[in-house]
């Protein structure tokens, strides 16, 4: 009975965090093959498009204070195949928290990325790259089914239009967020649960 009344505890607490919060995942590219390749749509979850996997290290990585080898790109990671503009995008709402961003080759290149939801722009932010430097973006945007990313800025270099993405944070919503009030529905069966397992640890 003890043992019950803690599991009911544990879980009415995580089904709470979860409801309100979602799942949080990294995306890091890994176990795909070959090289080359496109990133198969499914894939963590997502639909891909224009994004081709290589693994590293990065072409032209040319300064990167933490190492090459501590680098995102030190591994796996997705570049735009064909320079083009490419994108992520899911059938179900998601929020994109972080990602790395690098020039493909030792150029400077200025890439848009744009937070989507039912087609339409909701958010945007342009990044400057420049000369093979990972770029740490926090966006932490919400409330979006798919992340473009555009290259904007003519390249200094033929077909360096590339751009490298990896380490791509998204906090995954599997299901539609409760209102509020049934959120806190589930504060009250919570505190019956502690009170439960309480009195049964006191033996009353």
């Amino acid at each position: 009975m003890k043992l019950l009344a803690r599991k009911a505890v544990v879980s009415l607490f995580f089904l709470f965090c979860t409801t309100a919060l979602g799942f949080a995942e990294s995306i890091r590219f890994t176990g795909l093959s070959p090289n080359g390749s496109a990133i198969p749509n499914g894939y963590a979850g997502f639909q891909w498009s224009n994004f081709d996997l290589m693994t590293g290290p990065l072409n032209g990585l040319a300064v990167n204070p933490a190492g090459v080898g501590n680098s995102p790109f030190a591994q796996s990671f997705a570049v735009n195949g064909g320079a083009r503009t490419a994108s992520f995008s899911s059938a179900t709402q998601f929020g994109l928290a972080s990602a790395w961003l690098a020039t493909q080759w030792n150029t400077l290149l200025n890439i848009e990325v744009v937070g989507l939801l039912d087609g339409k722009p909701v958010h945007s932010m342009l990044v400057d790259l420049r000369g093979g430097v990972p770029q740490l973006i926090t966006p932490n945007w919400s409330g979006i089914d798919q992340v473009r990313f555009v290259p904007r800025a003519q390249a200094s270099a033929p077909g360096s239009m590339e751009f490298a993405v990896s380490d791509i944070v998204v906090n995954q919503v599997n299901q539609p967020v409760p209102e509020p009030a049934t959120l806190l529905l589930l504060v009250p069966a919570i505190g019956v649960a502690a009170t439960r397992l309480h009195i049964l640890r006191s033996g009353k």
